[in-house]
């Protein structure tokens, strides 16, 4: 199930103007299929690496145009090939996902990151997102979950798989 956090599809400037000229530009070309949305993957595991990028692959939207099984090479891959999203793994070997993220969204704050993990502590959602990512994914989200993460996140909104949303609606509401 999709869960937007901000419904608002905006970029931000080195000021923090929202720049939705460029927002609603991308919305409006990916919506009129006029380019797909690139896509890189950065999974150690080359098994869900390989499903990774068949799944996304299929997508009438989507093309797969590089594949890193590292966090140094996810960097360098992203400046090499300038994504519009990045599927990382938190756990990446030699970087760890949420360095290499912090360092992607640094130098490209216009590439989007979705974050994927077999962990759903609130703690590392926190840091994926701080780190510049707008999405998390648990690796059990269901394919068309990842599709759907993917599509929000190159539109330059945020998402949650459900089962955050709950883990994390249940932590706010133990504040109360």
């Amino acid at each position: 199930m999709v869960t937007l956090i901000a419904p608002n599809c905006e970029q931000y400037d080195e000021y923090g103007v929202a720049d939705m000229a460029i927002c609603a530009h991308r919305r409006t070309a990916l919506l009129a299929g006029a380019f797909a949305i690139k896509i890189m993957i950065a999974e150690p595991q080359v098994l869900f690496r390989s499903a990774l990028i068949s799944l996304l692959n299929d997508q009438h939207d989507i093309e797969v145009i590089a594949a890193a099984g590292n966090g140094k090479e996810a960097v360098r891959l992203a400046k090499d090939r300038q994504p519009d999203v990045v599927v990382m793994n938190i756990a990446m070997p030699e970087l760890n996902g949420i360095e290499a993220a912090r360092q992607i969204h640094a130098a490209y704050p216009e590439t989007g990151i979705v974050m994927l993990s077999i962990h759903s502590t609130a703690e590392l959602v926190h840091d994926a997102l701080r780190a510049g990512a707008l999405g998390y994914l648990l690796k059990e989200a269901a394919r068309g979950e990842v599709v759907a993460a993917v599509r929000f996140v190159a539109e330059g909104r945020q998402y949650l798989s459900q089962k955050l949303t709950n883990i994390l609606r249940d932590l706010l509401a133990s504040f109360e």
